[in-house]
């Protein structure tokens, strides 16, 4: 009698094993979805967006009409959008670049959504005036041009790792 428990409750223990395994594996598929192939595509004409630059948990981003985030990727050699010696969450910059589409494949029924990705490349910027910046405790407002432009509009741009947007 005391054998059958026993393998009773091997069974039962096993059955619980897979149920959590079963689980585990499919928690994983939904936060990583690697049944998704993403591939972004460029725009074929350059485009100018008029972006705000923002701080926030440490990390800054750019945000335009819409609420829409910029990710801006340089050539070899650009400038990152920056207003020196101490930028001001607010400062409005034009960007000329672009921008791309995210094409998301599902790998087991084919199904294909388009949306538009953070991704722009970068091939100038300015700072729209007035600007505040920093210098120890005091803020000045200015009015200085400050921008950036690539020598081609055809720049090699270099694959950067995405930022993450999750809270702090």
């Amino acid at each position: 009698m005391s054998e059958r428990l026993s393998r009773k409750t091997g069974y039962l223990i096993d059955g619980i094993a897979g149920l959590v395994a079963t689980g585990a594996l499919v928690l994983v598929i939904g936060i990583r979805k690697p049944y998704l192939e993403v591939t972004e595509v460029r725009a074929s004409a350059s485009v100018l967006v008029e972006v705000t630059w923002f701080l926030s948990c440490e990390e800054d981003y750019f945000e335009g009409p819409g609420n829409l985030r910029y990710q801006p990727q340089l050539p070899a050699g650009g400038e990152y959008p920056y207003v020196h010696p101490v930028m001001h969450a607010g400062t409005r910059f034009v960007f000329m670049g672009y921008p791309y589409t995210e094409h998301r494949r599902n790998r087991f029924t084919g199904n294909v959504e388009t949306e538009r990705s953070e991704r722009f490349d970068l091939i100038e910027w300015h700072v729209l005036p007035p600007y505040v910046t920093s210098s120890g405790d005091e803020g000045m407002e200015r009015y200085e041009p400050v921008g950036w432009k690539s020598g081609g509009a055809s720049a090699q741009f270099v694959a950067q790792p995405r930022r993450s947007r999750e809270g702090c």
